[in-house]
């Protein structure tokens, strides 16, 4: 974003955007800040989706792994972790 907003710069967009009235940090800035913040959440939901049939999909290719055991196995693990105070 900082590369765009540099580039507009030096090519004079911005001010061709002032001249014409239009105000460019509500048009560029805040649009685009706008839509990070929106999209940021479904982009880590995307990506821990993709990592975990990942890690899946390599543990049963490895061995026979069924998802509801390989599911479970780390939140067992995590819960007793948790609750036995190792924060």
């Amino acid at each position: 974003m900082g590369a765009e907003l540099g580039s507009m710069k030096v090519t004079e967009q911005i001010d061709a955007m002032e001249v014409s009235s239009t105000n460019p940090f509500r048009f560029l800035i805040v649009t685009r800040v706008l839509a990070a913040t929106i999209m940021l959440p479904f982009l880590v939901l995307y990506a821990d989706t993709l990592g975990i049939f990942g890690s899946w999909a390599g543990a049963n290719i490895k061995g026979d792994v069924s998802y509801v055991l390989f599911s479970h196995r780390p939140s067992a693990i995590l819960s007793l972790w948790i609750f036995s105070g190792h924060h």
